[in-house]
């Protein structure tokens, strides 16, 4: 009886679990099977009714001799690695004022993380408006410079450069927010004991601030990079 209870208390997790666990293979699992099923198939529109017909490779061939494949990965590296670079540098300097005591502090977080309350697809209709080259903001506000209008929607490689900035107006705050977290977790001691040593600002902050924010800059890498890579409402929009 001792067995078949210990074996109750330990199988008691695994049935709380096993319901969520099933719908998300459900949801998950079965889409991306599918997806792979009909990636093998051909499905003419006028046989539509009759469903998928297997066609193996055929599909795949076709993509990856498309000159529109290869100019879109080239795109979406130069867009991933761009804008993940420009967030992170640009989140690290918000990240550093926040720390330090700025009048009305908590006023100024809130107005810094309004950005990412807002949808994709509402930002990119915003911008959209803003880089208009004819009626757009940032082009009347480049003309005090002597800057001639700018076609940023509909020129290369203005438009790739338009995506960017928006995309890194949109996430630097996200950045910014999660390395302050970091910022705020490490104890001063530490940076204090390497001022003490003689240390200059950017030796605290290059051998003992870095380091220790590593597990924040992994997260923010990593959602940042998810984020990018399917990427599609803010450039449709």
């Amino acid at each position: 009886m001792a067995n078949v209870a210990r074996m109750r208390r330990k199988a008691l997790p695994y049935t709380f679990v096993l319901p969520l666990s099933a719908v998300l293979l459900l949801v998950n699992f079965y889409p991306l099977l599918y997806s792979i099923r009909l990636s093998l198939s051909v499905w003419p529109m006028d046989k539509f009714m009759e469903g998928p017909t297997f066609a193996g490779l055929v599909n795949y061939e076709r993509v990856f001799q498309s000159e529109r494949m290869w100019s879109s990965i080239s795109f979406m590296a130069f867009y991933v690695v761009s804008s993940v670079v420009a967030v992170f540098i640009l989140g690290m300097i918000v990240a550093l004022l926040l720390d330090t005591n700025l009048p009305a502090r908590g006023l100024i977080r809130s107005v810094v993380v309004l950005p990412i309350a807002m949808a994709p697809l509402i930002v990119a209709l915003t911008w959209r408006h803003l880089l208009d080259a004819d009626f757009g903001v940032v082009n009347f506000l480049l003309s005090f410079f002597g800057i001639r209008s700018i076609a940023w929607l509909s020129t290369l490689p203005w438009a790739k450069i338009g995506i960017v900035v928006v995309d890194v107006w949109q996430h630097v705050p996200f950045v910014g927010i999660v390395l302050l977290a970091g910022l705020q977790s490490i104890p001063e001691e530490y940076r204090e004991a390497a001022r003490i040593d003689g240390g200059s600002r950017w030796q605290v902050f290059w051998n003992i601030t870095l380091p220790l924010l590593r597990p924040a800059i992994l997260v923010a890498a990593v959602v940042l990079t998810t984020n990018a890579v399917r990427m599609f409402d803010l450039s449709f929009g």
